[in-house]
């Protein structure tokens, strides 16, 4: 593992809700639509401009029930 390149295309994802009997979304799809995880490297997400982010979404958020 970490040999190749991961394609995030169609990756998702999802955080339940407080009471953990759903899920909701948190980041969509289309925010990883032809992003990569190179081999051997790291994909960051960031609420903030921050030096390499992959993705910045100012949006982002999880309250005590989403750790």
């Amino acid at each position: 593992m970490g040999d190749s390149d991961i394609d995030l295309t169609g990756w998702y994802i999802q955080r339940k809700t407080a009471t953990g009997s759903s899920f909701g979304s948190l980041v969509t799809s289309s925010n990883f639509e032809n992003k990569t995880i190179k081999a051997g490297g790291y994909f960051l997400m960031s609420r903030n401009s921050v030096v390499d982010a992959d993705i910045i979404l100012d949006t982002l958020t999880l309250t005590e029930y989403n750790t």
